[in-house]
């Protein structure tokens, strides 16, 4: 088995224990956001520690690591659910009490 197959069935397994974590934490947003959290964690300290300074010094190499970014779909990046976005989720609620609507608040 060469190093990139072993490597592909490595991140195969570490994909399916996320997936069945995630489904584990179905309809439970904090065990979810946990997750998130380190996974988000996860991809800091690998690009911090690990991929930055693995990066290549020649200009060949680095031109060649660029090409396979582009080539295997870019760079990878985890997105924040933005507060407007989370916050349009909750207004949609019909049962939100805001402060705004009791009486003697202004």
């Amino acid at each position: 088995m060469s190093d990139k197959h072993n490597l592909q069935a490595e991140l195969n397994e570490v994909n399916t224990l996320i997936h069945q974590l995630v489904e584990r934490c179905e309809g439970e947003p904090t065990a979810l956001l946990k997750i998130l959290r380190l996974l988000e964690a996860l991809h800091f300290r690998i690009r911090e520690n690990h991929f930055q300074p693995a990066l290549p010094v020649h200009r060949h190499e680095l031109y060649a690591l660029l090409r396979e970014i582009e080539a295997e779909g870019g760079w990878p990046y985890i997105p924040r659910m933005q507060l407007k976005a989370f916050l349009t989720t909750e207004e949609s609620f019909p049962d939100v009490d805001h402060p705004s609507t009791h009486e003697g608040i202004d």
